[in-house]
């Protein structure tokens, strides 16, 4: 079987090649070019919906734009539900636009390692798929077919803003996902008839199980800590005040090293303060250098909220075993099987922003 498999595969990516570049006799104009794909459910019943984009034959295919139409179908597996969505319409599908792929509320909260793992092995996705998760129903989903075109416009923008850290390369992690069981984050995308795509938060998955969610402070310190951004804004009440901080050039320094109680790792967030406004009056001088300490306390506690629902639970979403690994794999491994109780101070953290 194995053999016959790795004589198949040049022959598979040879016609995903020319499936992803278009290369057909047909015109664009009788293509249906999907530009998302939504799939919602549970083990024995997904319900998938295409949002394909109908245009003119002369349009040239990289700016395909026009009238959006969504068609969906349930079956009980994920490929025969997006066969029965493809046929819902007379075209043959074209998925070299599709960079966005939605999991809706359902599969989320039964487990979306099936899906990521259908996609990741069966090649179905283009390299720079952008996964979110979102909050609508797939019935929901298909009665916002007057508004998807520009909310798959405003996805679109979503998903390349890598400078706000929540958007195509966290989803690229998620997509990477070989097997049936996801760890780590995943986007929420928040959108409506009404309402503009924003992401706000990321649910937290740990062997395929929801944990929770992410958002605020403790999200921006998870982006950081796994390089996916270098800035965030902090908002938070000290003393009847209301602080509001942005912040630029962050960097999450790591040193691990071996003492009387054992193996640690030094964490270190260095960077500094663009703005720092109290009740919206901005703080400068000696008033933003008396608020720095306030900042750095108030990062160090909500990194120790993060840390443990992360670390200490054995979901390492910020990577921080690969440096102790670096110092001592016997005793990095040996820690991360050890007591929860025996890990707490494993880890130290210090906050060390600077006001500019």
């Amino acid at each position: 079987m194995r053999k016959i498999k790795r004589l198949l595969m040049p022959m598979l990516a040879c016609s995903l090649l020319c499936l992803l570049c278009g290369c057909s006799n047909l015109s664009l104009g009788e293509r249906a070019i999907v530009k998302a794909i939504y799939l919602d459910g549970v083990p024995g019943k997904y319900t998938a919906s295409l949002v394909v984009f109908t245009c003119e034959p002369t349009t040239d295919t990289a700016s395909a734009k026009g009238e959006a139409k969504i068609y969906s179908a349930t079956e009980e597996e994920i490929g025969e539900a997006l066969e029965a969505a493809e046929r819902e319409q007379a075209k043959e599908p074209f998925y070299a636009q599709n960079e966005l792929l939605f999991l809706g509320p359902q599969l989320t909260q039964a487990g979306v390692g099936k899906a990521l793992a259908y996609f990741t092995g069966e090649q179905a996705a283009r390299p720079n798929l952008s996964v979110f998760a979102v909050p609508v129903d797939a019935q929901a989903f298909q009665q916002l077919e007057k508004s998807i075109a520009q909310t798959i416009q405003e996805a679109e923008r979503v998903a390349d803003d890598t400078q706000a850290g929540m958007g195509r390369t966290m989803s690229e992690l998620a997509l990477q996902n070989e097997e049936e069981q996801f760890s780590g984050l995943l986007p929420v995308l928040r959108f409506g008839e009404k309402e503009e795509p924003k992401v706000d938060s990321m649910l937290l998955f740990q062997n395929d199980a929801q944990q929770g969610i992410l958002h605020g402070t403790q999200l921006g310190l998870a982006l950081v800590a796994g390089g996916q951004t270098n800035r965030m804004q902090v908002s938070f009440y000290h003393d009847g005040g209301y602080y509001h901080v942005e912040t630029q050039r962050l960097r999450l320094v790591k040193q691990a090293s071996e003492g009387e109680d054992g193996l640690q790792l030094r964490l270190s967030l260095t960077g500094s303060t663009a703005v720092i406004t109290k009740d919206g009056k901005p703080l400068h001088g000696q008033e933003a250098q008396a608020a720095e300490g306030l900042v750095n306390h108030f990062l160090s506690q909500e990194w120790e909220k993060l840390h443990r629902k992360t670390f200490l639970r054995g979901n390492d979403i910020c990577n921080l075993f690969f440096w102790l690994l670096q110092r001592d794999i016997p005793a990095a491994q040996a820690l991360m099987q050890a007591p929860v109780q025996m890990r707490q101070n494993a880890v130290w953290f210090e906050s060390c922003l600077r006001a500019k």
